[in-house]
């Protein structure tokens, strides 16, 4: 029920989010701990125990199972000088039909020099009349990598639902060393004939974004284009600088899932040294 509608009926507000998490990674001695750690439901972050080949983990988790029209939550991830770390999801993240009101996501992630940091959630799935208003801000020091990850699906489509109402807002910054580097703010509203224009999602029903922030980002834009290429989904890969940018779209959500986890699995090898893989809960 709509916030003003039940103040009007004398009926108590329906209860909503406000949950944080902030945490960071520090090394020492070549091994990298956790420095920070706050949380505040629906926030929550654990720490599974890291397979030998792979960084220090990290997984964001949502307690109350979606986010809400009127929710508000933050995420602050920082890696100091010299720490290894990978920050993924536990599951998709759901966004509820909204009944009128705004959900709100912040996202910031600084990464300090000598340090590398993967951030690599899963896909958000944006429930029919959901209404999301999403901030990511990165700042990335010199000698700084980060390679991180996104990707959105319109509608539920295995109930045969399409994103016919509703509206999804989202902004991403890019700093290096204190100046900006790469901005973009989007808008796609239910029922947008951006949806089936060429010049806009094409017919696609999930959109996938795939960066790298690091001195050495030309390495990774061959084998970009080549897994793009080989996975069939429309897409490309293109460089900034020392930022690398990929963007894939598809009609079958299913399908562009794995084409990113090739993407991710492909970069990750080529650019941090990691195993050519997904994160491992990409596939629980």
């Amino acid at each position: 029920m709509n916030v003003a509608i039940a103040q009007g009926l004398g009926l108590a507000a329906p209860q909503r989010g406000d949950g944080a998490a902030d945490l960071s990674f520090v090394a020492a001695d070549g091994v990298t701990r956790l420095g920070r750690l706050y949380q505040r439901a629906p926030c929550r972050v654990l720490f599974p125990r890291p397979e030998p080949d792979e960084p220090m983990t990290a997984v964001t988790i949502t307690t109350s199972g979606g986010i809400a029209g009127g929710d508000r939550l933050s995420i602050a991830i920082a890696a100091e000088s010299g720490a290894q770390a990978l920050v993924a999801s536990q599951a998709a993240e759901k966004i509820y039909r909204s009944d009128g009101s705004v959900a709100r996501l912040r996202v910031e992630i600084a990464v300090a020099p000598g340090a590398a940091l993967e951030y690599l959630p899963q896909d958000t799935i944006l429930f029919d009349r959901a209404r999301l208003e999403r901030e990511t801000e990165l700042a990335i020091e010199p000698g700084g990598r980060l390679l991180a990850c996104d990707m959105v699906v319109f509608g539920r489509r295995a109930r045969g639902e399409r994103f016919d109402d509703g509206e999804f807002r989202d902004r991403w910054t890019l700093n290096r060393a204190g100046r900006m580097a790469w901005a973009e703010r989007g808008r796609i509203a239910g029922g947008d004939r951006a949806f089936d224009h060429p010049g806009g999602l094409g017919g696609a029903a999930a959109m996938a974004l795939v960066l790298y922030a690091g001195e050495d980002a030309e390495a990774g834009l061959d084998p970009a284009r080549v897994l793009i290429e080989r996975a069939g989904v429309r897409g490309g890969a293109t460089l900034m600088g020392d930022l690398l940018l990929a963007r894939l779209f598809d009609p079958d959500p299913a399908r562009l899932r794995l084409a990113l986890a090739d993407l991710v699995a492909g970069l990750r090898a080529a650019l941090l040294g990691r195993p050519a893989r997904p994160p491992r809960l990409w596939q629980c």
